[in-house]
């Protein structure tokens, strides 16, 4: 199980005192309020997270838990790093003489490991957050789009209606003259 890291969701390092941590949190609490947002799913997932991160590190027997969970994992990645980085290196040497595909505009994605390099849970489990982070933020963008102001213009059917109006309005001030 992947520990989210609090200090990162809070914007401070693991040395920051609580009072920092307090201000960071209210600060963030504050910009990123659902009710602020119009209950946005996003904003409300990042408030989610804000309230976890501050509740697990405001109170000092939890966030000893969490500083030793989180430097077990971080030591668990660096294992798991030098492993993929020998792995990745045996399979580079015996793939020197193919070639390499051309360079696309796929390339600018980020690269996601083939199905023979996936070995364990740790893995897929990056690979999802990874995929959910991309669609929030593609979503996040579309959403902004939409909600961007746009130009409005009048349409054809609109414009012979109002001048058959004023046609109107013209002809009863001249009869009534």
């Amino acid at each position: 199980m992947t520990v989210k890291d609090y200090y990162q969701v809070l914007g401070l390092t693991p040395e920051a005192p609580t009072e920092e941590i307090r201000t960071a949190y209210r600060k963030l609490a504050k910009a990123n309020h659902p009710d602020k947002h119009k209950g946005d799913p996003i904003y409300v997932e990042k408030f989610k997270d804000l309230q976890e991160a501050y509740d697990v590190l405001s109170d000092s027997y939890k966030r000893k838990e969490y500083d030793d969970q989180l430097a077990r994992q971080k030591s668990y990645n660096k294992k798991d790093a030098k492993k993929s980085t020998a792995n990745k290196k045996s399979d580079e040497s015996s793939n020197d003489n193919a070639q390499q595909p051309p360079q696309t505009e796929q390339s600018q994605q980020p690269k996601q490991p083939r199905p023979e390099e996936i070995k364990d849970l740790h893995t897929l489990v990056d690979m999802y957050f990874k995929k959910r982070d991309i669609t929030l933020q593609a979503r996040k963008a579309y959403d902004s789009f939409l909600a961007s102001p746009r130009k409005k213009y009048i349409n054809w059917v609109t414009f012979i209606a109002l001048l058959l109006f004023i046609a109107g309005v013209v002809v009863a001030m001249t009869l009534l003259n």
